[in-house]
């Protein structure tokens, strides 16, 4: 939150991605994984996360399989990741336009991916 000590506004940063609101997908997810971090849903076209090639989360037609397992948010800036409300947390202490560097699991390796935030 530092714009409103500048500024006197607040606009929160956004990665430019979905999270699973009520978790079943992600407690699924990460349980298979054996990982703890926040696993990206989607993206939203445009954003940071889009840009810089994080993947969502992708789904059999009717919903029920998991066809592609989206990427697994695990730090930021090194600072470790465990659940949404810390990506929250974390997050807060930037600004729109920053650049955040993501640490990602995917596909069982472990990626540095930097993200502008919007």
């Amino acid at each position: 939150m530092p714009q409103i000590i500048d500024t006197g506004e607040y606009t929160p940063p956004r990665l430019g991605i979905r999270m699973d609101g009520r978790g079943y997908l992600s407690r699924y997810v990460l349980g298979r994984l054996r990982a703890s971090g926040v696993l990206v849903v989607g993206t939203e076209r445009g954003g940071g996360a889009a840009a810089a090639g994080l993947r969502g989360t992708e789904l059999s037609r009717n919903g029920r399989q998991v066809t592609q397992v989206g990427d697994v948010i695990q730090a930021v800036d090194g600072e470790r990741i465990r659940s949404q409300g810390e990506l929250r947390a974390v997050l807060d202490r930037y600004s729109p336009g920053d650049d955040v560097t993501v640490t990602i699991l995917r596909d069982g390796d472990t990626l540095d991916v930097v993200v502008p935030l919007s």
